[in-house]
């Protein structure tokens, strides 16, 4: 079967979207009209129309990535890139904590209504437009692509070195088998003065 390559909108759509670029600067910099550039975000359209590998340079290069980056063999698996709008909301909530701005805040100092952010932050709306993510950034005071950034999640469970953490545990478990041997000892002692009782009961009789 003969393989074909062509142009992934998916992924590049992603691109363009961690450039942070519109694509009126896109059109700009790569020298290629509005009816090109809606193409290459239409993904029935790129399955039938291979573009030429001049315009894929060109567009790869105005968005800052490989063209490489941006093919896929037609004899290939799906492929199933992760929108980058969906790590949106996580980075909204994660900037505004480290900020110490409310979500009123951002929506008075970005002139959005706060629902529409509310949404997109609890992951209610994982698609918003390029041009809401650009306007939120703004009233973060960071760039777009901030925004798109996949989340580095924290393991809060091993923030301690891991030699501290198995010497607490160490130490939990002498204190649980000196707790054991203290109760059995204790049982002993009154087993022992149980008898000793029963004895002298005995002696009397």
């Amino acid at each position: 079967m003969k393989s074909t390559l062509y142009v992934d909108s998916k992924k590049f759509e992603a691109a363009l979207l961690h450039s942070g670029k519109s694509k009126q600067q896109v059109m700009s910099d790569s020298g290629y009209g509005k009816q090109t550039i809606n193409n290459l975000l239409r993904e029935n359209y790129c399955r039938k129309n291979p573009f030429a590998m001049r315009t894929i340079l060109a567009v790869s290069a105005s968005v800052g990535c490989e063209a490489a980056d941006l093919l896929v063999d037609s004899n290939g698996p799906e492929p199933k890139p992760q929108d980058p709008r969906s790590w949106v909301g996580y980075n909204i909530d994660r900037l505004l904590k480290e900020k110490g701005m409310t979500l009123n805040g951002l929506a008075r100092a970005c002139g959005l209504d706060e629902n529409n952010i509310r949404r997109i932050k609890n992951g209610y709306n994982l698609h918003p437009r390029r041009s809401t993510i650009a306007i939120i950034a703004s009233g973060l005071g960071v760039f777009a692509a901030d925004l798109l950034k996949e989340p580095e999640l924290e393991c809060k469970l091993f923030d301690e070195p891991v030699d501290e953490v198995k010497q607490a545990a160490d130490a939990n478990a002498r204190v649980d088998v000196l707790a054991a041997i203290r109760e059995v000892a204790d049982g002993l002692i009154k087993l022992h003065a149980a008898l000793m009782a029963a004895l002298q009961e005995e002696g009397k009789s």
